[in-house]
């Protein structure tokens, strides 16, 4: 099929053109309109992006450069000629991968659930400079109304903890070939990977910070590990670190229950925190999901399981392999009592690509960046053993 510039160009702006040409361009790869759901990208205007679905990415970036007879030139003529027009500058075609390339990334990045996830808060970095987090209890308790009708100053605790977003990135090849020959699988298979791989990179980043200081975490304000069994009446004590490490047993859940109900905040008002979820490492899965799935419905009391949704304490497991022991912890709901948060600088949230013409690279360059944030804040929202 021959399309004329005037044609597919007409009505509509260059922003407009090439955002209809990255859905015709995703329709294309996926083989059908995508709903937005199990990880495919959402097409805005079905309708308006199909007359490009037929499209190549070579005959796509003519269109939208403007290429004079471009239905005449050779494959390999044309991908130079956009080539040459990237280099000086005077063409979208960069901009069109790139769309197309953040659209593959990303819904392949938040189809993802790296388990840091699930027991953080997610936050959000204004730069990369140090952020300092508020922790439960920073805030001054409230102090009845004197009888002159004043209120009293408080303030707010100085030893916050902080948190900064560091710029992580990489750039491969795309080959010269694969655009003349219009691999559009190679091209969406790459970049989709990506978006796995970014996901997986966070988890590292975030378990790197959560395995520090041999397991104990990383250091906190107050000079002590996040976790620890000194108590917290001396300075750096947290309290929230099994004595003896233990298997994973309702007695022993129930010590780190107890241990974080009676965490208290800088006031020494009891916070009333509950463990929500468990994490351990393979070792221990199988173990966890026998204990949770134990009935209530038991003949005894002590074969009672107040954990798996019958009691006040619901624990939902988390597994990752980055615990590679028998340790395994607990939570509180992160948005309640966060022990970590992560999070993005504004505005560039997750991670984002970018297409350029290197002058002594045949083919084209991907750069794959993000800016992104992890760090402990806080002990009281969690608790450690060492397990069994």
């Amino acid at each position: 099929m021959t399309y004329s510039n005037s044609a597919i160009n007409s009505g509509r702006s260059s922003p407009e053109l090439r955002e209809a040409m990255v859905d015709g361009i995703v329709m294309r790869a996926l083989g059908y309109a995508p709903n937005g759901k199990n990880g495919t990208p959402k097409i805005a205007n079905e309708q308006s992006s199909r007359e490009f679905a037929n499209m190549g990415l070579l005959e796509m970036g003519a269109e939208l450069a403007g290429v004079p007879n471009s239905h005449r030139m050779s494959r390999i003529r044309l991908y130079d000629e956009l080539a040459q027009r990237s280099m000086l500058g005077s063409s979208d075609y960069p901009l069109l991968l790139s769309a197309a390339a953040n659209k593959f990334l990303l819904a392949q990045y938040q189809y993802q659930a790296p388990s840091y996830r699930s027991f953080s808060a997610k936050k959000t970095f204004q730069d990369f400079k140090a952020h300092n987090f508020l922790r439960a209890g920073d805030f001054p308790i409230l102090e009845q109304l004197s009888e002159g009708g004043e209120f009293r100053s408080g303030a707010i605790s100085e030893n916050r903890e902080q948190v900064y977003a560091l710029t992580y990135g990489k750039i491969v090849g795309l080959s010269r070939q694969m655009f003349v020959n219009d691999d559009l699988s190679a091209f969406a298979d790459l970049t989709g990977m990506a978006g796995r791989r970014v996901a997986d990179f966070e988890n590292s980043i975030a378990w790197g910070v959560i395995l520090s200081n041999t397991k104990g975490g990383p250091t906190l304000s107050d000079g002590g590990n996040l976790w620890n069994s000194t108590a917290v009446t001396t300075a750096g004590g947290h309290a929230n670190l099994a004595g003896a490490a233990t298997a994973v047993t309702v007695a022993a859940i129930s010590a780190g229950r107890l241990a974080m109900r009676q965490q208290k905040s800088l006031d020494g008002i009891p916070l009333n925190v509950n463990p929500s979820i468990i994490v351990a490492g393979p070792a221990k899965q199988t173990e966890i999901e026998t204990l949770l799935s134990t009935s209530l419905l038991a003949t005894q009391i002590s074969n009672i399981n107040p954990f798996n949704g019958g009691g006040m304490t619901n624990l939902r497991p988390e597994i990752d392999a980055y615990i590679t022991d028998n340790a395994w912890y607990l939570f509180a709901d992160p948005a309640l009592a966060p022990a970590f948060v992560w999070g993005y600088v504004s505005g560039f949230e997750g991670p984002r690509f970018a297409i350029d013409q290197p002058f002594r690279m045949d083919g084209l360059s991907l750069k794959v960046a993000e800016d992104f944030g992890f760090g402990g804040i806080d002990w009281r929202g969690s608790y450690r053993n060492a397990g069994a």
